[in-house]
């Protein structure tokens, strides 16, 4: 189990966890926007699946800019970033 506090600690992100979690809160739904209306297109309408069904992704949105705002500093390999959020290193690349 990865340790969300310990990577989300100032040190490594260069934010408090408090501009942290405001910071995800207004990238969130502009990141979202245009994933949703690229899966719109390419499914050529509305979802046939209910909601919340389907394949998980590994790295949520937070967790996506996390791996961001510690691998811009520090320069860190997608191999590390992925051993230090508990994915394959083609994971973080992507």
């Amino acid at each position: 189990m990865v340790n969300r506090t310990v990577l989300a600690h100032r040190l490594l992100t260069g934010l408090s966890r408090q501009h942290l979690a405001c910071s995800a809160d207004e990238l969130a739904e502009p990141w979202q926007a245009p994933v949703k209306g690229r899966r719109h297109a390419a499914r050529g309408g509305v979802p046939r699946r209910a909601e919340g069904t389907g394949t998980r992704h590994q790295l949520v949105f937070v967790d996506q800019l996390m791996t961001t705002l510690v691998q811009v500093p520090h320069e860190l390999p997608h191999s590390v970033l992925g051993l230090l959020f508990g994915v394959d290193r083609s994971t973080v690349n992507r």
